[in-house]
């Protein structure tokens, strides 16, 4: 990490260029309107995020944060929600990505990734006998899908045996329940 708070992987892209800090405070503020259900909330929140953390020209930070609210949306009833409309919305987020960047190469993937790990997090939400998500160490299930899912967006294969999953967050930290 330099001085300047900014992360880069590799080469520097916009793509993989952020402050953590800041993305981290809109995560925060996107998912707190997430599950008060003050939908408002989270699309400014997710305007931000998408500016922030993908930095679209401003037509397709809007359509990109509209498409994320409406996956959440779709994804937030419990327990009968639609993730296949959900996946849907997210496939073209990430289709929108791929028009800035070039990348991710099948934005079908990467939405079959986002939603599993809202799949593996809810159920780890409803599972009779699971810890609190105040314990110290989240479901391992949890960390390998956002592992999968990150290794896929973000270009790095997965971790080989022994070397541990990739840690760039806190997953108790995130929703999707």
């Amino acid at each position: 990490m330099s001085t300047t708070g900014k992360v880069s992987v590799g080469t520097p892209t916009r793509l993989r260029s952020f402050d953590p800090v800041r993305l981290a405070d809109l995560e925060y503020r996107a998912w707190v309107g997430y599950y008060l259900r003050k939908w408002p909330r989270v699309l400014i929140a997710s305007v931000g995020l998408v500016r922030a953390g993908f930095g679209m020209d401003w037509y397709r930070t809007l359509h990109g944060a509209w498409l994320v609210l409406r996956a959440n949306q779709l994804w937030a009833p419990y327990p009968d929600n639609h993730p296949k409309r959900a996946r849907a919305c997210m496939r073209r987020f990430y289709a929108l990505v791929r028009l800035t960047y070039g990348e991710p190469a099948n934005p079908a993937k990467a939405a079959e990734l986002e939603v599993d790990w809202w799949r593996v997090h809810r159920e780890g939400q409803h599972r009779e006998g699971t810890h609190s998500v105040d314990d110290a160490e989240p479901a391992e299930e949890l960390v390998e899908s956002l592992t999968r899912l990150y290794c896929y967006l973000y270009g790095r294969g997965a971790p080989g045996p022994g070397h541990g999953p990739v840690r760039s967050v806190d997953p108790r930290g995130l929703p999707a329940g």
